[in-house]
């Protein structure tokens, strides 16, 4: 979870902190929309908005690691990159820039590049006495496939980068960014007659989970769950995701996400 920025600067008011260069860095107030920094340049010290703080300080959450470099957060970083360094679990890794990294718990990242899913993969039914998740083979798992890949695509068509899960993340089956912290994570189901319900209550379940996962982590999360076809009873179903925050979509209904094929 993202720390309180306000509670994180009142703590290093009148401490020393060191950039990653190894400059020492003092607040000597905290005062919205600012937090004044005095330096061996400017003993008295300067402000610096609070906001350049926490948006970096969001991104090194959400991401596992930030830049410490004007361009990235702002003219300021050498003071934002000593506010970082204070976070357990920072770490700074030199380079040109400089990154800080954070291991442990809240660190890691969530996403990697879409990873295209292979449409014709073969595997077998498991014996009748497994209770197998519908997508994890056959048919079922080639829909699912199928309709990941037609999603990534259009998420493509529209200007966003269609991610993976991470090894550090949640296994969700496609997401993508509108900004630095907040995601949009889909589930995606195959369905057939006879084991839709099923699959909506799966996925529903399964993207309430790692949509917690996400949020804990930071993030602004829009959770879908994206079926097959058209649910029978689709008004009810539509409802139901509806009241627990989830966006119900299929194909022909991408419109709901805000995107245009």
């Amino acid at each position: 979870m993202i720390p309180d920025v306000g509670e994180l600067l009142d703590g290093l008011v009148d401490r020393e902190i060191q950039t990653v260069t190894g400059a020492v860095n003092r607040i000597t107030v905290v005062r919205p929309p600012n937090v004044m920094v005095a330096t061996a340049k400017s003993p008295d010290g300067r402000p610096v908005p609070i906001a350049w703080v926490e948006e970096a300080l969001r991104r090194l959450v959400a991401d596992g690691e930030v830049p410490i470099e004007p361009s990235e957060i702002g003219y300021r970083s050498a003071f934002i990159g000593a506010v970082l360094k204070t976070l357990p679990g920072a770490v700074v890794e030199g380079g040109r820039p400089p990154v800080i990294r954070l291991s442990g718990p809240a660190g890691g990242r969530v996403a990697t590049p879409y990873r295209p899913q292979d449409e014709n993969v073969e595997v077998a039914a498991p014996a009748p006495a497994v209770a197998a998740d519908p997508d994890s083979f056959g048919n079922g798992l080639r829909a699912h496939h199928r309709l990941q890949n037609e999603l990534a695509r259009l998420v493509v068509a529209n200007g966003l980068e269609p991610l993976s899960p991470s090894p550090d993340g949640p296994h969700y089956d496609l997401a993508w960014k509108t900004d630095a912290g907040s995601i949009t994570v889909v589930e995606v189901k195959s369905a057939t007659e006879a084991g839709e319900v099923r699959q909506l209550r799966m996925g529903l379940g399964q993207v309430l989970d790692y949509a917690s996962v996400l949020q804990r982590r930071g993030f602004a999360v829009r959770s879908v769950l994206h079926i097959e076809r058209e649910p029978a009873g689709a008004e009810r179903w539509l409802e139901i995701t509806g009241n627990a925050g989830v966006l119900l979509t299929w194909p022909g209904a991408e419109e709901r996400l805000g995107l245009i094929g």
